[in-house]
């Protein structure tokens, strides 16, 4: 089977795959008019008639979409471990914390409010305007969940907004982006939108809902 490189996270990947299995990336297809640019000018270039394209306006008109067609379609897609991703909680600093020392972190809560589960309730604050929920559990930052992220990628690369380290995803389909026991976190999960994009992100720090 031929391997070659995923421009996306520069992993190893089947030539012959639609998409990598390590980030979901979907290398573009090349367009019929690029393939066809393409051909005429190695036609140009074997016979030695390169140079007389450039002189005349058909020719440099050829020239000028073949480059376009590089630079549109093949040159122009970023390496997704290159990308920059801003963080939007520090999940770290504030994963098995007290309310008290998440607030020295977050600020102080938007909303507090519980929710119930199995017949016990746990006291869930909101933080930065309500994009961000935390289920405290036994008093410790549990339940992690931030909402509003559809300015981001739908990428596994999107786990540095949790200023996480990159790493290999144990799942990664359409549905769910999955990591299992990241920098001391048991469970994270990235979901899509409709569209897309990164919708929300959900964190088990330790404890099964």
């Amino acid at each position: 089977m031929p391997i070659t490189e995923c421009a996306a996270c520069g992993k190893m990947m089947s030539s012959q795959s639609k998409r990598c299995p390590h980030c979901g990336y979907e290398p573009p297809k090349p367009s019929v008019l690029g393939l066809k640019l393409l051909f005429v000018l190695l036609l140009a270039s074997a016979g030695g008639t390169f140079v007389a394209l450039q002189k005349t306006p058909q020719g440099r008109a050829a020239l000028g979409s073949l480059s376009d067609f590089f630079h549109s379609e093949v040159g122009a897609a970023p390496r997704i471990a290159d990308a920059e991703v801003p963080v939007i909680a520090d999940i770290a600093a504030i994963a098995g914390r007290t309310p008290k020392e998440v607030a020295a972190v977050l600020g102080p809560p938007y909303e507090k409010r519980t929710v119930t589960i199995r017949d016990k309730v746990y006291p869930a604050n909101f933080y930065k305007s309500g994009q961000l929920q935390i289920v405290f559990v036994d008093g410790k930052a549990d339940w992690i969940t931030i909402y509003r992220l559809s300015a981001l990628p739908y990428s596994p690369q999107s786990i540095k907004a949790l200023n996480l380290p990159p790493s290999l995803p144990v799942v990664n389909t359409p549905d769910v982006i999955k990591w299992q026991d990241v920098s001391g976190i048991k469970e994270i999960s990235l979901y899509p939108d409709k569209g897309g994009k990164l919708d929300y992100a959900s964190i088990l720090v330790r404890t099964e809902p």
